[in-house]
């Protein structure tokens, strides 16, 4: 795979960038070969030169909105909140056809809510976090983001625009693009 990275108007490929790896596997952007110096923008992965992934990337971290696209193809699978390479807040999936798979908030890469379609539009499955502390949530500030993300990003709310608009549904809007 190619990494191309965007700053300012200028690019880089993966031979011009340097990476390693989080404990997750994940890639750390770094400028320079001793990856001292960590890099922050915008990050396009491309494979056969189709573009699969477009992220923000902050002290080499995927930090802020990542876009994953079906392979080989320019339809959306994914959009992402990020923090520190792990998925931190709203997260829409998507079937090839445009239709809304799934909606979920996240906390380091664990569904704390989730609405599951099948792909005529209506509900698979579907989960909330109770509002009690327990694994892997069992803290008092693990239940305050829960509860912060619930008040921005109401579940139902948006299910009832997947449902009313269907493939035109905004999700733009609440990824602030």
């Amino acid at each position: 795979m190619l990494y191309a990275i965007s700053l300012g108007s200028m690019k880089m490929n993966e031979i011009e960038l340097y990476t390693t790896d989080d404990i997750n596997g994940n890639p750390i952007y770094y400028i320079d070969e001793e990856c001292t110096k960590s890099y922050t923008g915008c990050t396009e992965d491309y494979f056969q030169g189709v573009l699969c992934r477009k992220a923000e990337v902050v002290d080499g971290y995927y930090d802020g909105i990542c876009k994953d696209y079906y392979q080989l193809s320019d339809k959306l699978e994914m959009i992402s909140q990020m923090k520190y390479n792990l998925q931190n807040g709203l997260v829409i999936e998507f079937f090839s056809t445009g239709v809304v798979k799934a909606i979920a908030l996240v906390i380091q890469n664990y569904d704390v809510d989730y609405i599951i379609y099948n792909e005529d539009g209506t509900i698979d499955t579907k989960g909330f976090w109770p509002n009690e502390p327990k694994f892997p949530f069992f803290k008092e500030e693990d239940m305050t983001k829960i509860k912060e993300l619930r008040e921005k990003y109401d579940l139902m709310k948006i299910h009832e625009e997947i449902v009313r608009y269907g493939v035109n549904f905004n999700y733009q809007k609440y990824f602030g693009l």
